[in-house]
């Protein structure tokens, strides 16, 4: 969601005027490494991990990468486009002591004492230049607008879609020439159990339809994929580059709302989306991206960021996932791929 963004960074900041340095988590810094949009790419641990000390500190007990970095910089700008920020990317920050900064106001994620959260707003706040409250029914290409036009003092700069010939860097199509096409892709997946749109009803879409049927996921996900008779199960066994290849061959995708329906999006690939209310309009229903069709079943909890008020859901799947019946999807998914 956010490599058109950093694309637009580039545009407006090019290598001849200004150094731009990216702190990436090693799987995804390898796959983004091929891209024009950045200069230097730091490596990191998971800098969204809930407890600040495994962040900070490495198994041999020497600072993380990113603050020694952070040690022996100067920077003039430093952006934190994460919605959900931790102690470590504070620190960076306080290390770095930029002209300006801007991130997303400190919530309460970070549980390495009871007092953290607080500390954080009483503490790192104040110490960035623009805080962004994260709001509701707001698209997050909508908020990277915002913060664009922040670096830019004010003035407007455009973000848009990638092409295909920009992915093709770091796409890798050896897998998907091994499939039989037409193939529709198939998402059962999600980082959460109550997230997922019972799989017994993609496998009765997925029968019904008149294309061969490929199921990607994590390696967790693959009991997943064997739910659903006669498809290739390829949950765990593609890397990102070469589940990049995947969707882009793909007639339809066919996902829950996962970062794999964003990927496939952005790709260009008609994707339908199968939607709860958590995250409503921060990544689909999807303007941006006009491949796109998303289905769900509105009521006044939606945009709860996942904090389900309906006791049922937990460890169940929500309400409003679990409200998506198969033969809407299934006409949806027709009309797609008739379209």
């Amino acid at each position: 969601m956010r490599l058109p963004f950093y694309a637009a960074l580039r545009r407006e900041f090019p290598s001849e005027t200004c150094h731009i340095a990216i702190m990436l988590t090693s799987p995804i810094a390898k796959f983004l490494s091929p891209l024009p949009f950045f200069d230097e790419i730091i490596e990191s641990p998971n800098m969204s991990c809930a407890h600040p000390i495994r962040w900070i500190f490495s198994r041999c007990r020497f600072v993380d990468s990113s603050l020694r970095w952070a040690l022996v910089h100067k920077v003039d700008v430093c952006i934190n486009p994460l919605r959900f920020r931790s102690l470590g990317h504070d620190y960076i920050l306080k290390l770095t002591m930029p002209n300006m900064s801007v991130a997303y106001e400190a919530k309460n994620q970070v549980r390495l004492f009871p007092a953290t959260a607080e500390y954080q707003k009483a503490r790192f706040d104040k110490i960035y230049t623009h805080l962004m409250p994260i709001i509701t029914n707001v698209s997050q290409i909508d908020e990277m607008r915002k913060i664009l036009s922040m670096v830019r003092g004010g003035r407007e700069a455009e973000v848009l879609p990638l092409s295909l010939n920009e992915f093709g860097a770091i796409l890798d199509f050896s897998v998907e020439k091994n499939l039989v096409k037409p193939y529709v892709v198939v998402v059962p997946g999600a980082g959460a159990g109550f997230r997922r749109w019972p799989v017994e009803r993609f496998a009765h879409v997925a029968s019904r339809l008149l294309c061969n049927v490929v199921v990607v996921g994590t390696e967790e996900e693959s009991a997943l994929g064997n739910q659903i008779p006669c498809a290739i199960n390829l949950c765990g066994k593609t890397s990102l580059a070469q589940l990049g290849g995947v969707l882009a061959g793909a007639c339809l995708v066919i996902a829950n709302e996962t970062g794999t329906a964003t990927y496939a999006a952005a790709i260009g690939v008609r994707t339908l989306c199968l939607l709860g209310g958590g995250d409503f309009k921060a990544y689909f229903p999807n303007d941006f991206y006009k491949n796109t069709f998303s289905i769900y079943h509105y009521t006044p909890c939606f945009s709860c960021m996942w904090t389900c008020s309906h006791p049922n859901h937990l460890g169940a799947i929500a309400p409003c996932v679990n409200a998506i019946n198969e033969e809407e999807v299934y006409n949806a998914a027709k009309e797609m791929l008739r379209s």
